[in-house]
């Protein structure tokens, strides 16, 4: 992993340890996947109560317009919370998690399933217009950082 991810994740482990919400902590996130990978879209989706199975968008960074509601039955999302993985899409050849490729526009993605307290709470997903964007580096540097924070144990809101 380069340098520039390392700075990253150290700085990202500083603001965890203050942080003392779920917001917070996907601000930290969303703000160092996008200030470390600088994907062309970057999504949070968020589960807003117990009575409701799917999630909202929360964050959105890009310009893009993207689906106001991820479903909690679609493939990719039961795939996500039942492997505990991150998938990886970085072509348009098909594939069962299409879904991960928010807008027309995009051609490669990442999502990653979101727990805190053992409890899923969210799916972040990153888009880029270019095929193949991200690679070996750029998976390590989020998984990196999800681990850092989800690492953080503070009360649910």
């Amino acid at each position: 992993m380069n340098t520039a991810y390392t700075d990253l994740l150290l700085e990202a482990g500083i603001l965890v340890n203050n942080a003392v919400s779920v917001d917070a902590l996907s601000n930290i996130l969303v703000e160092y996947a996008n200030s470390g990978l600088n994907p062309d879209l970057l999504c949070l989706y968020r589960y807003e109560n117990e009575f409701n199975p799917n999630m909202r968008l929360k964050i959105n960074r890009g310009f893009a317009e993207v689906p106001e509601t991820l479903y909690n039955g679609s493939e990719l999302v039961s795939f996500l919370f039942e492997s505990k993985k991150l998938v990886c899409l970085n072509t348009l050849k098909k594939s069962p998690f299409e879904e991960l490729l928010l807008s027309n526009n995009m051609e490669s993605g990442m999502a990653l399933a979101l727990y805190l307290n053992k409890l899923e709470y969210g799916v972040l997903i990153l888009n880029s217009k270019h095929p193949f964007y991200f690679l070996r580096n750029e998976i390590q540097y989020l998984e990196d950082l999800y681990f850092i924070i989800s690492m953080q144990k503070i009360k649910q809101e």
